[in-house]
């Protein structure tokens, strides 16, 4: 299985659905709503995946140990789960200001040092922690 072809009927994709498989390419329709967790876990020939625009969350383990090299996080998305990149080949990612929570070792046994956005990941840990503060204050000053 290189490329997936999911029809537009499809709103539901399960834990695991194409995880352990030769997948390099993914474009996920729209009417998906929901995704589960571990989908691309162990796709060492992945490279890259299209998210629907209502998905607002990576789910725990999504990507974890596949071969994705790069991925820049759509600006829909507002939290990343646990693991989700775990163990992947990144070596460059993007991060929207959008992603708000980041789930435990949702970066972990990257072995390369993250050059997009040039910041190491305990300094994307610290300005999500900073954001989220930010956010909070906000909060608290429009419901004062």
């Amino acid at each position: 299985l290189r490329w997936a072809d999911i029809p537009d009927t499809v709103t539901h994709i399960g834990s695991h659905a194409f995880a352990n498989t030769d997948l390099s390419a993914v474009v996920i329709p729209d009417s998906v709503e929901e995704l589960g967790a571990s989908m691309f876990q162990s796709c060492s020939r992945l490279q890259s995946v299209v998210l629907p625009t209502q998905i607002t969350a990576i789910p725990d383990a999504f990507f974890k140990n596949s071969g994705l090299r790069h991925y820049d996080i759509p600006t829909h998305i507002e939290s990343i789960g646990s693991g989700a990149f775990y163990g992947t080949g990144l070596t460059e990612i993007y991060i929207p200001p959008t992603v708000t929570a980041l789930g435990e070792e949702a970066f972990a046994a990257i072995d390369t040092e993250l050059k997009k956005p040039g910041i190491s990941m305990e300094e994307i840990d610290e300005l999500l922690d900073k954001r989220r503060k930010i956010q909070d204050n906000i909060s608290k000053q429009l419901h004062s």
